[in-house]
């Protein structure tokens, strides 16, 4: 644990291959620096932009070195993605990671970046689908510094302890070798399973001053963003004299036709048109310094693959850039910031503006001068920002209501909720605003029918339908006070808005399995809530059913079952929860008599269920995070102890290929229906296996139900309810 004097360590051999690759030089490793042998090129220190959009233009593959401070981050998956990083006072260069020209395993790399952490990269200047944009192509990074928070940094090393972030890429932030940090973190894992005061010693060690890091991370929103590209800094001079022409504005139904007149345009068969309105959608958004904004609009979204990548091979031909600059926009400053944050992807706008052509490829340019938001984006975050807007005032609300799918008189009454049922709302207008034309993901034929297969399934497992304005009114009226678990927080929190009534649902549903068991009464029934972490769930059942039932805790996150047994403590309940910390699959701690798991990611809730029917026991799990955990096996038990581990697919007697396509149906965003049907497809199926292999292991009845909570909670949302009954007569 002794922390070395600050020196820079380097991955040699990542460096020296990354120049081998591209002809270039050899690495030395010094103090502080990385000093480079020229031979025929030499790396280029990039501190300011500028320098990408040359090389981009000389087509120069010389490799670059850029240093700095994070200060935005644009994630596409796990293995694509953005960053913006400061290299000087008044400079942001912008990087791209891409995992299949990255040297190395980039693995949970861009999990582990965060805003205000400084990094240094090496890679080369790349063009974007921007015309005159450049970028840095990233082949290696390093962390240089620690980020100030101290959960920032616990999630670093727990990245490096699951094996998904390479320990030299943070060695040179924290003042060690690569040996002594994976010691570090090797006893932290084995001891408490805490990494919170490892943590904490790495930032107390780090020479890095946290008060460079909190300045430029505290940066205004607008120095956040890159500067504007030279040619977008100034309208042209021919836009400006169109815009105060008497020319009659065209009406252009879709940007393939905008694409037609260039072309009649160019064969002469047409005479140039100035102005222009078009309906569109916006395909992406990228946003610069001094309120200038640039969209990429298309004729229907273009949706990303169910891996999350965005799909660049489909709607290519039918894209036009359209550049909001406050030079040109009839609106006020703060109105274009409005736009400006409306036009994300996924919404419909009207556009007015003046047309011309990129001079290299022809391309459509439209410089717009008015602009309405036809319909919002369907991401909640969105929505409650315009509604923000409208309960302030600040936005025009018929246009709202338009574009949030409203009349106006529920527009009106926007004002009249506060802050936690209008973020409930979003959620609730959210839904309408989707199908298949904002789908972010491209579902194919295959899969369709892969889940129309499982119609017969979902038919014989219906869902139940929780009245969500009951509810909703329920948790408003409801008087939880003193020391009940459920106590009100501050309106629109994480707590209030998700958390506190998908907590109140699941334990209704508990109490009511628990109060049907045969042996309720009769002794204390044991409750085991797997993947239960620091207890929420827990604690909030032991309190409810009181001395009726014991409840434990098994959990694989030993920081997060330590932080349960001090709650514990600190509750002093009648019945105190029990913890455990280990692998859930491999669990066994005398009979159970209920199994709860709320949001069990992917695999952990068929594991649950395993569980259940193992021990005949009654069970209310709530899935989650399909995809996940898919290296988990199912515990099967004979002759009362676990004889054989199961993949998911043979437990659930399905085809591994149609399992992996359902979750990835249900994981689809911006298509709820589909998701949902998706989510319903999967439950039915665990529900079918469970009956399956229920005749064995229940000597009482067993009745499985499929319900869902609102979705203005989670979108993950439905849960298997079994319920465990005395035989009848």
């Amino acid at each position: 644990f002794k922390p070395f004097s600050s020196c820079f360590h380097v991955r040699t051999f990542a460096l020296k291959r990354f120049h081998a690759a591209h002809s270039g030089p050899q690495v030395h490793v010094r103090h502080s620096a990385v000093s480079i042998q020229q031979d025929a090129t030499a790396t280029v220190v990039v501190s300011w932009m500028k320098q990408v959009h040359q090389l981009v233009q000389r087509n120069d593959t010389v490799p670059v070195l850029v240093e700095g401070t994070i200060t935005a981050i644009r994630l596409f998956g796990p293995s694509f993605g953005f960053i913006d990083v400061h290299v000087n006072e008044a400079d942001v260069v912008q990087l791209m990671f891409k995992s299949q020209e990255y040297h190395g395993d980039m693995g949970g790399l861009l999990e582990g970046l965060n805003l205000g952490m400084p990094i240094r990269v090496m890679g080369v200047a790349s063009t974007t689908r921007n015309p005159g944009e450049g970028v840095v192509l990233v082949r290696f990074c390093e962390i240089r510094g620690l980020p100030p928070n101290p959960q920032h940094v616990r999630k670093l090393l727990r990245l490096i302890s699951q094996d998904k972030l390479q320990v030299d890429q943070l060695e040179s932030a924290v003042n060690m070798t690569s040996e002594e940090l994976k010691e570090c973190i090797h006893v932290a894992s084995k001891g408490v399973g805490d990494f919170t005061a490892l943590a904490k010693k790495l930032l107390s060690w780090s020479s890095r001053k946290q008060s460079v890091t909190r300045r430029v991370a505290s940066d205004s929103n607008d120095r956040s963003f890159p500067p504007v590209p030279q040619q977008l800094l100034k309208p042209p001079s021919l836009v400006q004299d169109y815009m105060d022409s008497p020319d009659e504005m065209v009406m252009i139904d879709s940007v393939s036709e905008l694409y037609r007149q260039r072309d009649q345009e160019l064969e002469g068969t047409n005479r140039p048109i100035s102005l222009v309105r078009l309906h569109a959608w916006v395909q992406n958004r990228r946003r610069f310094r001094d309120s200038v904004t640039v969209v990429k609009v298309s004729d229907s979204f273009t949706a990303t693959t169910t891996d999350g990548e965005i799909d660049f091979s489909s709607n290519q031909t039918t894209r036009c850039s359209c550049i909001l600059h406050p030079d040109l926009l009839r609106h006020d400053e703060a109105s274009n910031v409005y736009y400006a944050n409306l036009l994300c992807a996924g919404s419909r706008v009207m556009l007015e503006g003046s047309v011309e052509h990129e001079k290299s490829t022809d391309t459509p340019i439209l410089w717009v001068t008015n602009v309405q938001l036809l319909r919002c984006s369907w991401r909640p975050m969105v929505i409650r920002y315009l509604m923000e807007l409208v309960v302030r005032n600040e936005f025009d609300m018929e246009e709202a209501a338009d574009a949030l799918n409203i009349d106006l008189l529920q527009a009106a009454e926007l004002s009249q909720l506060d802050l936690t049922e209008r973020q409930w709302k979003a959620n609730e207008i959210s839904r309408t605003l989707q199908d298949s034309q904002t789908r972010m993901a491209n579902v194919s034929e295959e899969m369709m029918r892969v889940l129309a297969s499982f119609e017969g399934l979902r038919k014989a497992h219906p869902k139940q339908v929780q009245d969500e304005y009951a509810t909703l009114e329920s948790l408003n009226n409801a008087d939880y006070q003193g020391d009940n678990l459920l106590a009100r927080n501050s309106e629109g929190t994480w707590w209030q808005r998700k958390k506190r009534p998908q907590l109140e649902f699941m334990g209704r549903q508990v109490q009511n399995v628990v109060r049907s068991h045969p042996e309720f009464g009769k002794r204390k029934l044991r409750i085991l809530d797997v993947g239960g972490g620091k207890g929420v769930l827990a604690h909030y059942l032991a309190q409810l059913l009181g001395d009726d039932v014991q409840v434990q805790v098994i959990d694989i996150a030993r920081g997060a079952i330590k932080n349960g047994m001090m709650r514990s403590n600190r509750l002093a309940l009648a019945s105190p929860v029990e913890f455990f910390v280990g692998d859930a699959s491999q669990f066994e701690n005398g009979e159970m008599d209920v199994v709860v798991a709320l949001h069990a990611c992917g695999s952990l809730s068929d594991v649950a269920l395993g569980h259940a029917v193992n021990h005949g026991a009654a069970f209310v799990i709530c899935p989650c995070c399909f995809r996940s955990n898919s290296h988990l096996r199912i515990p099967v038990r004979h002759d009362g102890s676990i004889r054989q581990f199961q993949s998911p697919h043979e437990w659930l007697y399905v085809d591994t290929n149609d399992l992996d396509t359902i979750k990835r149906i249900s994981e689809v965003q911006g298509d709820e229906r589909l998701a949902s049907e998706g989510q319903h497809a999967l439950c039915a199926i665990r529900a079918e296996a469970v009956q399956r292999r229920s005749e064995e292991s229940y000597k009482d009845d067993l009745e499985v139900k499929i319900k869902t909570f609102p979705a203005s909670y989670s979108t993950r949302n439905f849960c298997l309810v079994g319920k465990v009954r005395r035989h009848s007569a």
